[in-house]
């Protein structure tokens, strides 16, 4: 029997989906495809990402009951980093069993939980606003699990596919390729849902979340999985875990990288309250921020992976953090009788996507870098753990910030500091907190400050004179 070219093909795309690791090391085109599929699944979620992003279910929640408190806005918040605690629990299952096969199961089941999401808002007829409030709790909390528990072969996955000398601009083109998603579809769904939308259209967004969720997981496994390490017979569950926390200079990576994340989730929440409640912004001028974020971090993304591939991340957290912090002082001067405020906080949005993704570039590289062989699972996802863990404290800590503060509101001419207004100023100084851990880094993985600083300051300089002419 003759078989046909088509079928040949049809069976060589089907045999591509592979729930299984190779079984040799990875060619280089192997790992060149594998890059591929991982940038196409990461633009891929970026469609039910912003579609469940903090910021739409956030407003979602207060077009339900718009009386919510501080509180459980910051419960929606943190609930998806929250979550990521769970990783802890498949970090092992994903370096004995293979990371696809940790992914995928959980990933199809976390749908279940988007379809019951989208359902919602057709039952706001016959419930009442806060028990809907605490039926969107429940799905995301479910998602939220499982996407936790599968997502522990993720970035190990990503660094089979990725080689150590050029993970920095891999990192800068997939970012960029998300930024640029991310500024397409968070305008999309600003048109959308309008000033004040109606709920039906927060159901569009969750379908479509759906969908692109099941789409991801079938990319998934186009990505190539290099073959399982051999594993040693004294290295139970918890001296797996404990190997991150017995090398120093990672030890002190995570606390920067901790302390990092937990300062910049303090604003989450309020950043909107600001924008909504004290200078009146609608619904699409607040998801259009993200928009303008994004094209920030899309133009500048390749140059920090460059960056980041030549002279290390410890540079990049010298530079970008103390910006970083002093941008958030620019909240305190937002004044709605100022007819430029719109363009100001467009201007802060663009400047913090720049400083965020390209901070984001370093920190992904060091923790992929610094992980040791044989215990990358471990290293890796301990990092990202702590990192998500600590966004997701952040909302709370600045409700506790803002609580603090409450009593001590006052104009000094241009200067405005409300309750949600010292929650920026906390941040500012969280941020500096953070830049001391710097030092501390592994000039080994994260390179020297000194020198790179002193060239990259002498070409910004030669650039004086050619500007003059």
């Amino acid at each position: 029997m003759k078989i046909s070219a088509e079928n040949v093909l049809a069976r060589r795309r089907w045999k591509a989906y592979r729930l299984y690791p190779e079984p040799a090391a990875l060619t280089a085109d192997q790992m060149r495809s594998g890059q591929r599929w991982i940038i196409r699944c990461s633009v891929i979620s970026i469609l039910f990402g912003v579609g469940i992003s903090d910021r739409v279910i956030a407003l979602f929640i207060l077009g339900i009951h718009p009386s919510v408190t501080n509180t459980t806005l910051a419960f929606f918040f943190a609930l998806g980093p929250l979550m990521t605690v769970l990783m802890v629990l498949t970090i092992p299952l994903a370096a004995i069993y293979g990371k696809k096969r940790i992914m995928a199961p959980f990933y199809l089941v976390d749908v279940l939980f988007l379809m019951l999401l989208a359902i919602l808002p057709s039952l706001q007829g016959i419930c009442a606003p806060a028990t809907l409030v605490m039926m969107v709790a429940l799905a995301l909390t479910g998602y939220g699990a499982f996407r936790s528990l599968g997502m522990a072969g993720w970035f190990p996955l990503i660094n089979d596919n990725v080689p150590d000398e050029n993970r920095g601009r891999f990192f800068g083109r997939l970012r960029t390729s998300w930024q640029l998603m991310v500024v397409v579809y968070t305008a999309a769904v600003g048109w959308l849902l309008g000033h004040h939308p109606t709920l039906w259209k927060f159901q569009v967004v969750f379908a479509i979340a759906v969908a692109t969720n099941m789409a991801m997981t079938a990319g998934i496994l186009r990505i190539p999985e290099a073959p399982l390490a051999p594993r040693s017979s004294g290295l139970t569950f918890w001296r797996m875990l404990a190997a991150p926390f017995r090398d120093r200079p990672y030890v002190y990576f995570l606390l920067f990288g901790s302390l990092f994340n937990l300062a910049a989730a303090m604003a989450g929440p309020f950043a909107l309250l600001c924008l909504k409640g004290t200078l009146g912004a609608g619904d699409n001028f607040i998801v259009w921020m993200d928009t303008v974020a994004s094209l920030g971090a899309a133009a500048t993304l390749p140059m920090s992976g460059r960056i980041v591939d030549r002279f290390g991340g410890r540079i990049v957290f010298a530079l970008l953090v103390p910006m970083l912090a002093a941008l958030n002082l620019l909240w305190l001067f937002a004044n709605p009788m100022d007819p430029h405020w719109r363009t100001i906080i467009a201007g802060f949005y663009l400047l913090q996507g720049i400083l965020v993704f390209g901070i984001g570039v370093g920190i992904t590289d060091m923790m992929l870098g610094s992980a040791r062989p044989g215990h990358q699972s471990a290293y890796i996802n301990i990092a990202f753990v702590l990192n998500v863990l600590a966004a997701g404290v952040g909302p709370f800590l600045g409700t506790l910030a803002a609580r603090s503060f409450a009593g001590l509101s006052f104009n000094l001419g241009a200067l405005t500091l409300d309750a949600n207004r010292w929650v920026f100023l906390c941040r500012f100084l969280l941020m500096l907190v953070s830049v001391w851990f710097v030092t501390r880094l592994s000039r080994e993985h994260g390179g020297r400050v000194g020198a790179p600083l002193y060239r990259i300051t002498s070409e910004l300089l030669s650039l004086l004179p050619s500007i003059r002419r």
